[in-house]
């Protein structure tokens, strides 16, 4: 498979990852912990990334490898990545899940962390959206 295809692969997971949590989203979630210490932490590591012009735009949250999005082997796609969906007209939002948690990589977080800082991060873009 050539690599490009790869990518496009992992990308349409992610892409369906998103707009999981997204809908997760709009339903109530009472075992997170949804503290506004760990809230504030989690929205200061946000990068968000909109097109030119005055929108609303649609949004697109963009969660990182097991390594984060500083990992030197994907940086690059990322970067890339969030260049093609602001061309497309997407707001992008980079949610960093390892570092508002002092974590360095996947294998240092639970599943239940990274859903709750999912929907931290699609409440977020409810808000300023």
């Amino acid at each position: 498979m050539p690599p490009t295809r790869i990518i496009f692969i992992r990308s349409y997971w992610g892409l369906i990852l998103v707009i999981s949590g997204l809908l997760c989203g709009m339903c109530p979630l009472t075992w997170a912990d949804s503290s506004s210490e760990h809230q504030k932490r989690l929205e200061a590591r946000y990068g968000l990334e909109r097109p030119e012009g005055n929108g609303p735009f649609p949004a697109v949250m963009m969660v990182p490898g097991c390594y984060g999005f500083a990992e030197p082997l994907s940086q690059d796609h990322y970067v890339k990545t969030i260049k093609d969906l602001k061309d497309q007209g997407f707001a992008v939002l980079k949610v960093d899940i390892f570092n508002a948690r002092g974590r360095k990589n996947c294998g240092q977080v639970i599943p239940e962390e990274v859903t709750e800082d999912i929907l931290t991060a699609a409440r977020y873009l409810y808000r300023i959206f």
